[in-house]
């Protein structure tokens, strides 16, 4: 977005269309917080790989961004941010801002994080993701981009696909690992826009009964991954609503807190569905819980192994289950 209107959304987003192939995903290990050094470095190596195509006519963009991470400033250094010079040929990306930069704007750091995670090129909604965050910023002060604008067409594509680039790169805090943020509402309109404004997956449902319940949640595309509870609902009945996510392309998790019987059957729910994306269980429920069945889950290093023993794969046991009657 570095030197674009805040209100040319279009010129922004318009190119997504024309990109058939997206990146890979890139693991964790290899991601960097924005505005950090890591991140810096990519950038002037991403934009030195085009500097060829750019016009001879020199540009610098700039970015000052107020209340970064304490890990990421030292404030002897004066302000936080970043200015890249550009050039045919030549790219520098320095480490501080400067407002006499031919384009210069200046923001909150955690306002404009959930701009930097946005990939336009894989993401249907990003005009609405951008629209929105670009409202949250202007209420809070956010300064847009003042001086030359970005009218060097390689340039502008350069800026594109650099941001796609970054999105897929960048990370708020790299030692936290955000599978999904679980939200239960009976809403579904309200949870759609909740997963439209969220960086993260969404995840919901968990206490819904019947496949009937579910439906609004998968027509307004309200959650990226379904829990489903084949206790409550039945083995039959979840994988109905388990077929009916994967035809709205929705992954789907089970909700198991139970003992080893509930875990079983979710269990083999999962081994029969070809949009399962991870298990829930409960390791430490009791302290006796090893008795109360006739055998455990066979869980090594973090997966759940089914072999062909009949029905669920275990049962309950009658005498341990008199041993420790409910109090």
């Amino acid at each position: 977005m570095t030197g674009r209107a805040p209100n040319d959304y279009d010129s922004v987003t318009s190119r997504s269309r024309e990109i058939p192939v997206a990146e890979p995903t890139v693991p964790l290990s290899q991601r960097v917080e924005y505005a950090s050094k890591g991140w810096l470095a990519e950038v002037e190596r991403f934009l030195k790989d085009r500097a060829h195509l750019f016009s001879d006519r020199p540009i610098s963009l700039s970015m000052q961004l107020d209340n970064p991470p304490p890990h990421l400033w030292d404030d002897a250094n004066g302000s936080f941010g970043y200015t890249m010079r550009i050039a045919r040929g030549s790219v520098a990306v320095d480490a501080r801002p400067d407002p006499s930069a031919d384009g210069f704007e200046r923001g909150d750091y955690n306002s404009i994080l959930p701009l930097m995670w946005i990939v336009y090129d894989e993401d249907t909604e990003a005009s609405y993701r951008t629209n929105r965050e670009l409202r949250t910023l202007v209420a809070d002060g956010y300064a847009p981009p003042e001086g030359k604008p970005l009218d060097d067409r390689y340039l502008g594509i350069a800026f594109f696909d650099m941001h796609n680039h970054m999105a897929r790169r960048t990370v708020n805090n790299p030692d936290v690992v955000h599978l999904w943020a679980e939200i239960d509402t009976p809403h579904a309109e309200a949870l759609a826009d909740v997963r439209r404004a969220s960086p993260h997956p969404i995840s919901s449902c968990e206490s819904l009964i019947t496949l009937y319940s579910f439906l609004p949640y998968f027509k307004l595309r309200a959650m990226d991954v379904a829990i489903i509870d084949a206790v409550w609902n039945g083995v039959w009945q979840s994988m109905k609503i388990a077929a009916t996510a994967e035809a709205h392309q929705v992954n789907i998790a089970p909700h198991n807190y139970y003992g080893h019987l509930a875990t079983m059957m979710a269990a083999h729910m999962c081994a029969a569905t070809p949009n399962f994306r991870i298990m829930e269980t409960d390791i430490d429920r009791l302290p006796w819980d090893a008795e109360l069945f006739t055998a455990e889950p066979d869980i090594r290093n973090g997966h759940l192994y089914l072999d062909d023993t009949p029905g669920w794969g275990t049962e309950p046991n009658d005498d341990a289950l008199a041993k420790y009657p409910p109090k």
